[in-house]
């Protein structure tokens, strides 16, 4: 005897489609699918955390934050809601309000590693390091096998020039996730603050190989070329990291030209010195020797003054365009 067939779900069948959107990161398909839901199961809070979620990735901040209070409202203690109002809060830069919505979500979700993390993190971002400090510890507790959460340890650490407990919660958080780039960045940025730039320039190295995208151990590294541009075919090891890495290869191009650029505006230092220097010389033998006439008239003196003032406003201009690049 044939069993009863699955009743349908559509609203079901239209979340889960939208959370594959979602997660190939196509949040403007995703969005309608989600709007279709929650007409269809108006009572139910997923679809409108899902749609603030989509809308959060769309850009749209206030339409995300009114769905995440629509099912706030329909799951008072619901978690996921609060948490998801924290994260947008915290993208635009409202750390205090994010910290209190993170603060109910852990209020209602205790024992929860995300909720615990994101807390943490708006602590640090509010400048409150001893209850972030805190925060991170209870996550440690929950979660100690997860690296985010020795990362975290670390990021707070750092806050408070703590290197030795940083680095070991970094290493700690690299045991246990090799490839976590926040704690390879993290130890180059303690090598770096510590006056060890070679050994900083390694791990920097080693975040841009997980992603040679990364823009800030670029910027790292280009800080300590400008520090040392000597050093740099020493510990950059260019020839190879340039044929394994071709963001490294454009990195060390950006560092070739930023210092040409440099010694271009010492020239057109000069070149200008040069102009004001000629100017003064000319004018001074003019005045010396033909001045006594009153106001010059002669051919070759205007040619004279006009060489010593295209010298000037030319030297001027180079000057200039250096300096806006």
């Amino acid at each position: 005897m044939q069993g009863p067939a699955n009743e349908p779900n559509p609203a079901g069948d239209l979340l889960e489609r939208a959370e594959v959107l979602l997660d190939l990161g196509r949040p403007a398909e995703a969005l309608p699918l989600l709007q279709k839901a929650a007409a269809i199961t108006p009572d139910d809070c997923n679809p409108q955390c899902w749609m603030g979620l989509a809308l959060f990735r769309l850009g749209q901040h206030a339409a995300a934050l009114k769905a995440v209070g629509r099912g706030a409202a329909l799951a008072p203690d619901y978690e996921w809601p609060h948490r998801l109002r924290s994260i947008i809060l915290r993208d635009q830069g409202q750390f205090r309000p994010a910290m209190e919505a993170a603060q109910e979500a852990v209020r209602l979700a205790p024992d929860d590693r995300n909720t615990l993390h994101l807390l943490a993190t708006c602590q640090v971002d509010a400048k409150q390091y001893a209850p972030a400090l805190e925060t991170a510890l209870r996550l440690r507790e929950a979660a100690p096998e997860w690296d985010s959460a020795h990362t975290l340890l670390g990021n707070i650490m750092l806050y408070s020039k703590r290197w030795e407990e940083a680095e070991a919660h970094c290493r700690r958080a690299l045991e246990l996730n090799p490839e976590a780039r926040t704690s390879l960045y993290n130890l180059g940025y303690i090598r770096q603050m510590t006056g060890r730039k070679r050994e900083a320039a390694d791990y920097y190295h080693a975040v841009l190989r997980l992603d040679p995208s990364d823009a800030e151990a670029r910027r790292a590294l280009l800080h300590l070329v400008d520090r040392d541009m000597a050093e740099l075919p020493i510990w950059l090891r260019r020839k190879r990291l340039e044929q394994e890495h071709p963001a490294v290869q454009a990195f060390v191009t950006e560092a070739q030209q930023r210092s040409r650029l440099e010694v271009g505006e010492a020239l057109t230092v000069g070149w200008l010195i040069l102009g004001w220097v000629f100017s003064l010389g000319w004018s001074i033998f003019v005045l010396a020797f033909i001045g006594r006439g009153g106001l010059m008239h002669r051919w070759w003196e205007w040619s004279g003054y006009g060489l010593t003032v295209f010298a000037t406003l030319y030297g001027t201009y180079r000057f200039i365009q250096k300096k806006r690049r």
